[in-house]
């Protein structure tokens, strides 16, 4: 008995290679067909092209809201803290010019080119002008004043304002106790 083998076994008919193609694919697209495959396709791509951009986009925006929101809550704390600490500074320099008196209308004798001891001149002016409820003169020495200067003026003729600077708050004290004695022809404060 012959052996059968595919090639030489006459119960089914031969296919052509065409038919055998066919018969996995199904028949050829009408154009109408591809265009909307195509359109489909394009359409899908572009449509997950958006979303994983935009999901992109929105976590870059959440990350960036919270970092502006924990600058917001920096910011709003350092403003806190630099209005503390201007405060305090102001309360510092406040305090460091517990010691500062400024006198008005002190006339100022000019030195030697022009060159003034206002240290000399303030303790003269308060030693010889000013005196206690007793009426004992104010003892006031240049070692007492730790600085004395003019502030600066618009017009070079008027009579200066001079800052005076105590080594100790007891001798500025004696000095504005015995200011009320002018009445007006000079003003310390």
């Amino acid at each position: 008995m012959p052996i059968e083998t595919r090639s030489t076994s006459q119960s089914q008919p031969q296919r052509s290679p065409t038919d055998q193609a066919s018969a996995f694919f199904p028949a050829p697209f009408s154009q109408e067909e591809i265009e909307n495959l195509i359109s489909k396709a394009v359409k899908k791509a572009v449509d997950d092209a958006i979303r994983s951009t935009t999901e992109f986009f929105n976590e870059k925006l959440t990350a960036m809201r919270e970092v502006v929101e924990k600058q917001c809550e920096t910011i709003g704390f350092l403003e806190h803290k630099v209005k503390t600490l201007e405060k305090e500074t102001n309360h510092l320099e406040q305090y460091s010019r517990r010691s500062h008196l400024r006198i008005n209308g002190m006339k100022v004798v000019r030195g030697e080119g022009h060159a003034v001891d206002y240290k000399q001149q303030v303790s003269n002016f308060v030693s010889h002008t000013l005196r206690d409820k007793g009426g004992v003169p104010i003892s006031l020495n240049p070692e007492d004043i730790d600085a004395a200067h003019p502030l600066p003026s618009k017009n070079p003729n008027d009579i200066p304002t001079i800052i005076v600077r105590f080594h100790a708050r007891e001798k500025r004290d004696k000095v504005i106790a015995a200011r009320r004695q002018l009445k007006g022809d000079l003003a310390c404060g």
